[in-house]
């Protein structure tokens, strides 16, 4: 099985995300490749399929394109798969997710070059969209919200967390480990932000592509944040009381043939599902489902 190496934090050491004191550090754990499949190989007769972001629905594997408004559908063992209605063409979807109340979540980077602001669209069970509202965050520059997660909520109200691309949501030169994700709450017509998110500056990369969340049996959330910039994954803990992160977390890189990765998603405690970009760079991994795990003991 092909490793990833992990980067050691606070002095080669590192706090796991699910340790159970967030101040402890361990040894760095490593994850193993279990599984991959190309898009052409799960749906042939679909063209180009360009991922961009991927949630679990009902046991299945939910997953977005940037180049087509249709969702694919995969059996989480990634030995089946369905596509949705939706032409084929530009969505700019990026991220997806669901809610505590079973409703689905996806976000369009920008909605044009002349308003830039992301739209939040809810989507149907066949993956149609069913109702879209615009976020309040006004971008600098062409990159908006790349990534979505769902708070866990037992008022049937969402709380979406909507990750920005770019270091301080801008993508002009910045200096690394400045991540934001929005806390957005929706309020008449539109999404307002409540709150900005810092993620921890050893978070240390040069643009976010994605997020997922994990809740936990203490009241926390694992956090899983990867980007496809520094080839790179971040798996840390966030209080789901306060909202805070705790602790600095881990951070893996990822060989260089995976350099196309633009969706993570938890399958389990140890278990993460990756969706892969069309990149002539990385053509054996490109437009793909990939499927890792921590290894034993970690």
């Amino acid at each position: 099985m092909k490793r990833l190496t992990c980067l050691a934090l606070l002095a080669c050491g590192s706090t796991g995300p699910s340790a159970d004191d967030a101040g402890a550090t361990a040894a760095a754990p490593t994850l193993q490749l279990v599984s991959e499949k190309r898009f052409d190989k799960l749906l042939p007769a679909a063209g180009d399929l360009e991922a961009s972001g991927l949630t679990v629905v009902q046991g299945k594997l939910w997953v977005v394109m940037d180049n087509s408004r249709a969702v694919a559908q995969v059996g989480a063992d990634l030995g089946s798969a369905t596509l949705g209605p939706g032409a084929a063409g530009a969505s700019q979807y990026e991220g997806v997710t669901t809610s505590s109340d079973g409703r689905i979540f996806a976000v369009r980077e920008l909605e044009s070059d002349v308003d830039r602001r992301s739209k939040i669209v809810e989507l149907g069970i066949d993956g149609a969209p069913i109702d879209e509202a615009f976020a309040d965050r006004v971008f600098p520059s062409r990159q908006g919200f790349e990534g979505l997660a769902a708070l866990p909520s037992a008022s049937g109200d969402p709380t979406l967390l909507a990750l920005c691309q770019g270091n301080e949501c801008d993508d002009a030169p910045k200096d690394v480990g400045k991540g934001r994700i929005d806390v957005l709450r929706r309020s008449g017509a539109g999404w307002v932000t409540i709150r900005t998110l810092e993620l921890p500056r050893a978070v240390a990369f040069a643009s976010y592509s994605d997020l997922a969340l994990r809740t936990r049996s203490d009241e926390r959330l694992d956090v899983a944040v990867v980007s496809r910039g520094s080839r790179a994954l971040w798996l840390g803990v966030l209080d789901a009381t306060t909202v805070t992160f705790v602790g600095t977390g881990a951070i893996y890189t990822f060989p260089e043939r995976y350099c196309a990765l633009e969706g993570v998603t938890f399958l389990s405690a140890s278990t993460f599902a990756f969706a892969s970009d069309a990149d002539s760079g990385c053509k054996s991994t490109e437009q793909s489902l990939h499927v890792f795990a921590l290894a034993a003991g970690s």
